[in-house]
């Protein structure tokens, strides 16, 4: 479980042995959870929120024709992303991580099985891939 209040963050995991390990988030998963856009994601209403989105191009995602953009967060940070081009849904997103040895790398992020849920079209499966695919460029 990860929790993060917009200033500090703080992070439950499960150990072998007895009850789950409760700890502070570092510096790097605070910058991390400030990239992360929340629940209506960088895209909703970005000029308000100090994003740039840039298209650069078409693409196509597991069979769907996609618009390629590039998302650039108020922290610099910059990010891919997806957009289904017959319903305008994120269809992938690539996000920045860490190995447990420190390195930075890109693994995508894709949004599936859309469901309707009080008038909203949320994913009900957000898959996230596996190795880091690349390293990121800032």
């Amino acid at each position: 479980m990860r929790i993060f209040d917009g200033t500090q963050g703080w992070k439950l995991r499960s150990t072998t042995a007895g009850p789950p390990e409760a700890s502070d988030y570092s510096a790097e998963e605070i910058s991390f959870a400030l990239d992360a856009g929340g629940l209506d994601g960088p895209l909703i209403d970005s000029k308000s929120k100090g994003i740039d989105v840039a298209l650069l191009g078409v693409d196509s995602v597991e069979g769907h024709r996609a618009y390629h953009l590039k998302v650039t967060l108020q922290t610099g940070h910059a990010q891919d992303a997806w957009i289904d081009a017959q319903s305008f849904l994120e269809l992938r997103y690539d996000r920045e991580t860490y190995s447990a040895a420190g390195l930075r790398g890109i693994v995508p992020v894709y949004l599936r099985n859309y469901q309707t849920l009080d008038g909203l079209l949320i994913p009900a499966l957000i898959e996230t891939g596996g190795q880091p695919q690349r390293t990121p460029t800032r």
